[in-house]
């Protein structure tokens, strides 16, 4: 409930700060940040709860750092393919999200 709380927030400080305009591509851009994480977010949940039934798994070094590495590849990955998909085609996602592609 904080998360979606703390959310709400951003966007009205952003929408007294920069106006409805700003705040909308800011809504945009969150969007599209949610998007890309409810995958990765489903396979943390399914990474933590294998790593609870087994934690020996943490016990080396190398399979951490695996872990960590793999998160963030797949997550800047996802970002990355977002923004290139929308800079070649900036409509992809409707007319609203076009404006804030350049983002």
């Amino acid at each position: 409930m904080l998360f979606y709380l703390q959310t709400e927030f951003d966007k009205l400080l952003v929408l007294s700060i920069g106006g409805p305009h700003l705040a909308g591509i800011y809504a945009i851009i969150m969007r599209l940040v949610d998007l890309n994480a409810i995958p990765i977010r489903t396979f943390s949940m399914m990474l933590v709860q294998r790593m609870m039934r087994a934690p020996e798994l943490l016990s080396r070094l190398a399979i951490k750092s695996g872990i960590e590495g793999g998160v963030f590849l797949v997550s800047t990955l996802a970002l990355l393919s977002l923004g290139i998909v929308l800079h070649f085609f900036p409509n992809a996602l409707g007319k609203n999200v076009a404006e804030a592609a350049p983002w």
